[in-house]
C-alpha cells in the first residue's frame, strides 16, 4: 500500500476506495492485481530456507522448548514495525485520517465535535476461509500481539526508546491507537474463533508458554492496574470503576462517550447517562428479542443465562448448538473447542455489569416473566431444563443430582443469600434522599411507602426499574451497593431490613441476637457492610492469594464472593466483609468475612439443635494421637466423627494463619512475610461463620444453635 501511495497510483482515499478495496467490474482486474501483489509480497518473506522461514520453523520444533511467546513477540515485532511505520507516518494516510475528522451534521442536524479520534478498522470478510486454511490461529495471534504492541508504542512514545514520534504525526498516534479488527463470514461459526486445545489461551494459563498461542494476552480486567489507594466507601460502584472488571467491551462504550473537549463539562450527567446505557444494554443482551417474548426456547435460554451469572452455574450441554447460542447471543465466554471443532466449552466470569443488568432482569416481573414470582419462576424452569437432559449428567453428575434431589441446593443456598443481599440493597436506596427525589418527582407518589410494600402493586419490588427506566439519579449502580450486615439502616423504610434480618427467619435471628447482644463482637458488626452480587468459583486451596486480606480487598472491589472449590476443608461458602475506616474509606487492613458450611444431608449427618455449640465443635482444636513406638500424630477434631458439626475453622489457613503451615513459609523471613498477609481479627472486627444444614424438617421450634460466649482466640 505504502508503495501505491509512493508512486502515485493511490494517492487519495477516493482513489483507494473506487480503484482497489471495492467498486464495479470495470475495477475488478486492478483490485486482483493489486491483492496479488500483496500476497506475493507476503509469500516471498516466507519463502524456503529464508530466515523468517527458519526462525519461525525452529520456534515449532523444539525438542526441548526454551523459546518463550516474548521472545517470539519481539522477533514478530522487528519485522512488523518498519512497514506500519511507514504506513501510518505516510502523508497520503494522514491526509486521509484528518480528512475523517471534518465536522459533518448528521440526521439529528448536529455537528461532531472536530477533535474526536476517529478509529482505524479493518474489516475481513468471509473469516472463515481462515480457519478451513487453517491460518485463523496465526492471523488472530499476530494482530493481537505484535501489532497491537507497534501500534500502543507508537500512541505512547515516551515508553519506548526504538520508536519516536514526529511532532507532525501526534494525530496519527491517537488514530493508531484506536486500531480495531472486525471478522465477517455468512457461514462462520462460534467454533471457528475458538482457542485451540493446543494452544490455550493465555487469560487461563499462568507462566511462560513456549509454543506460540493464540488470543495471547488481551487484558480483560483492563483496569486491574489502577486499584491503588484507598477508594471512597462507595467508590466501587460508581460506574467509572465497574467498567474496568470484565471484557474490553464496557470500557470501550464508557469511554466512546466521552470527547476530550466536553469530558469535564457534564461529568456527573454522562456518568448516569452511561451507566443507564451499560446495564440496560447488558439487560437487552440477556433477555429475548422482543419477536421472541413468547418463545420458550428463548426463554429457557434467558432464565439460564440469568442464574448462570449470578451463581456461576457451569454445565456442560449435550447440544453445542444450545451453548453456541449463549455465546453469540447471551454474552456468554467461550473458553475452549475440542479437537472436532465440534465442542465448545463456555463459561460466565465475574463481570459486574453484566451481573447488574442480571439482577435487573432477575428480580422485575416486568422483563422475564409476567407474572408470579420471577426468581421462583427462574429456579423452576432451570429444574425443567436440567430435566429435558441439556446437560451431560456424566461429566456433572454430582452438580446434577444436587441441582435435582435437594430442590435446587445450590437455589436455595447461593440464590437465597443473593436475594437477602438484593432486598437489603433495595432498602438501603430508601436512605439516599435523591433516589426519593427522583421516584416521587417522576411518579407523583405521596406515600411511598405504602406503595412499594403492597405485594399486589405496580411499584412492589420494583426499585431498580424505575431507577433506570431515564437517566439514573446517581451514577452508582442500583445493585452494586453495600449494605449493613447487622443494625436498622433508617428509619423511613418499608421493613427496615439489614443483610441479617433479610438472609434469617425473624425468629433465628432473635436468637441470634439475644445469645450474643451482650458481645462487644456482636455490637461491632454494626459496623460491618457486605458488598457482593454474584458468586465466582475460586479453584484455589486455603492458602492461596484470593483467601488473603489483599484478595478479600479485590473481590469486595468487584463484588464477588467465593464457591469454594470441591474438597474444601470445613466451610463451602465466603462471602468477604468490610468494617470501613472512619474517613469512610475501604483498605486491605478493614477487610473480613462470613464464611458459610452448607450441610447438604440428614438423619446422623443433620445438625442437632440442642444446647450450645463447643468451641470444638465451632472452631476445632489439635489433639495428639498416640501410636506405637509412643510417636504422637496431630490431627483436627473434624476427624472426630462423634461430633455432629465439625466446622473446624481452625483447619483454614486464612483463619489461623499461624496453626497451619503454608507452603512459601520454607525460612524464618518467609514465614514473617506470609503472616503479613492475612487478616488480623480482633473484637472490633471479627469474622461470621454459619452452618445451614439443608436436611428436610418438620422443626417449627429449635432452628438455631450457637456458639458458647467465651473468650475465644479467635472472634468468631
Amino acid at each position: 500500500m505504502v508503495d501505491y501511495m509512493d508512486r502515485g497510483i493511490c494517492d487519495s482515499a477516493d482513489k483507494w476506495r473506487k480503484s482497489f478495496l471495492h467498486g464495479n467490474d470495470s475495477t475488478r482486474e486492478p483490485r486482483i492485481q493489486f491483492w496479488n501483489k500483496v500476497i506475493t509480497a507476503a509469500l516471498h518473506q516466507m519463502r524456503p530456507n529464508s530466515d523468517i522461514r527458519r526462525t519461525m520453523e525452529s520456534w515449532l520444533s523444539q525438542d526441548e522448548p526454551k523459546i518463550n511467546n516474548k521472545e517470539i513477540n519481539r522477533y514478530l515485532e522487528s519485522i512488523l514495525i518498519e512497514p506500519i511505520q511507514k504506513f501510518f507516518n505516510h502523508p497520503v494516510t494522514n491526509r486521509c485520517l484528518q480528512a475523517s475528522q471534518k465536522p459533518f451534521r448528521g440526521r439529528t442536524g448536529r455537528v461532531s465535535p472536530t477533535q474526536e479520534v476517529v478509529p482505524f478498522l479493518l474489516i475481513v470478510d468471509e473469516a472463515a476461509h481462515l480457519y478451513q486454511a487453517n491460518y485463523m490461529h496465526s492471523f488472530m495471534w499476530v494482530l493481537d500481539q505484535p501489532i497491537v504492541n507497534i501500534l500502543y508504542k507508537m500512541h505512547e512514545p515516551s515508553t519506548s526508546t526504538t520508536i519516536k514520534a514526529e511532532p507532525s504525526t501526534s494525530t496519527t498516534h491517537k488514530a493508531a491507537s484506536n486500531f480495531f479488527v472486525l471478522m465477517l463470514g455468512t457461514h462462520s461459526q462460534i467454533s471457528h474463533f475458538a482457542p485451540h486445545d493446543v494452544y490455550p489461551s493465555e487469560r487461563y494459563f499462568t507462566g511462560d508458554q513456549y509454543i506460540p498461542s493464540v488470543f495471547l494476552s488481551m487484558d480483560w480486567d483492563i483496569g486491574l492496574t489502577s486499584l491503588n489507594g484507598p477508594p471512597n466507601f462507595r467508590a466501587s460502584s460508581h460506574i467509572r470503576h465497574l467498567v474496568r472488571w470484565g471484557r474490553p467491551l464496557w470500557t470501550a462504550v464508557y469511554d466512546g462517550q466521552r470527547p476530550s473537549q466536553v469530558q469535564e463539562l457534564e461529568t456527573v450527567q454522562m456518568d448516569k447517562s452511561d451507566l443507564r446505557r451499560c446495564v440496560l444494554y447488558a439487560e437487552k443482551k440477556l433477555l429475548p428479542a422482543k419477536q421472541d417474548l413468547n418463545n420458550k426456547d428463548q426463554i429457557d435460554l434467558s432464565a439460564f443465562a440469568i442464574l448462570a451469572i449470578r451463581l456461576h452455574l457451569d454445565l456442560d450441554f449435550v447440544y453445542p448448538s444450545r451453548a453456541s447460542q449463549l455465546v453469540s447471543s447471551k454474552m456468554r465466554w467461550l473458553v475452549d473447542v475440542d479437537p472436532r471443532r465440534k465442542h465448545i466449552v463456555t463459561t460466565y466470569g465475574s463481570e459486574p455489569l453484566l451481573v447488574e443488568g442480571a439482577a435487573l432482569a432477575m428480580n422485575s416481573r416486568e422483563h422475564l416473566y409476567k407474572t408470579g414470582d420471577p426468581v421462583g419462576s427462574l429456579l423452576k424452569d432451570l429444574r425443567d431444563q436440567l430435566n429435558q437432559g441439556f446437560v451431560n449428567r456424566g461429566e456433572n453428575g454430582e452438580l446434577t443430582a444436587r441441582l435435582l434431589c435437594t430442590t435446587l441446593v445450590i437455589g436455595i443456598v447461593l440464590n437465597l443469600v443473593l436475594l437477602a443481599k438484593d432486598q437489603a440493597t433495595r432498602e438501603a436506596w430508601w436512605e439516599d434522599s435523591d433516589f426519593i427525589k427522583h421516584i416521587s418527582r417522576k411518579h407523583h407518589l405521596q406515600n411511598l411507602t405504602d406503595e412499594f410494600r403492597r405485594p399486589d402493586s405496580k411499584y412492589f419490588c420494583n426499585e431498580a426499574s424505575l431507577f433506570y427506566a431515564s437517566n439514573p439519579c446517581s451514577p452508582y449502580a442500583f445493585y452494586h451497593r453495600a449494605v449493613k450486615v447487622k443494625g436498622i439502616i433508617f428509619t423511613n423504610s418499608c421493613n427496615n431490613l439489614d443483610f441479617f434480618r433479610t438472609l434469617l427467619k425473624y425468629d433465628v435471628f432473635k436468637k441470634l441476637e439475644d445469645h450474643f447482644v451482650a458481645t462487644k463482637k456482636w455490637a461491632s458488626l454494626d459496623e460491618a457492610y457486605v458488598n457482593f452480587t454474584h458468586w465466582a468459583y475460586v479453584n484455589e486451596d486455603h492458602t492461596s492469594v484470593p483467601y488473603q486480606k489483599k484478595g478479600f480487598y479485590v473481590s469486595w472491589l468487584r463484588h464477588n464472593a467465593y464457591i469454594c472449590q470441591t474438597d474444601f476443608p470445613s466451610i463451602d461458602l465466603v462471602i468477604p466483609m468490610a468494617f470501613p475506616n472512619v474517613d469512610g474509606s475501604v483498605t486491605p487492613e478493614c477487610m473480613s468475612f462470613i464464611v458459610i458450611s452448607v450441610k447438604n444431608c440428614n438423619h446422623s449427618e443433620g445438625i442437632k439443635m440442642e444446647g450450645i455449640l463447643t468451641k470444638e465443635a465451632v472452631e476445632g482444636i489439635i489433639s495428639q494421637k498416640r501410636k506405637r513406638g509412643n510417636e504422637a500424630r496431630a490431627f483436627y477434631t473434624h476427624e472426630n466423627h462423634s461430633l455432629n458439626v465439625r466446622l473446624t475453622l481452625y483447619a483454614l489457613k486464612f483463619i489461623n494463619p499461624s496453626g497451619v503451615v503454608s507452603a512459601v513459609a520454607a525460612d524464618a523471613s518467609a514465614v514473617a512475610a506470609d503472616d503479613k498477609c492475612w487478616i488480623e481479627f480482633s473484637e472490633d472486627k471479627p469474622y461470621i461463620a454459619f452452618a445451614m444444614s439443608m436436611a428436610q424438617t418438620q422443626r417449627t421450634d429449635n432452628l438455631f444453635a450457637a456458639e458458647e460466649v467465651s473468650p475465644h482466640v479467635l472472634h468468631s
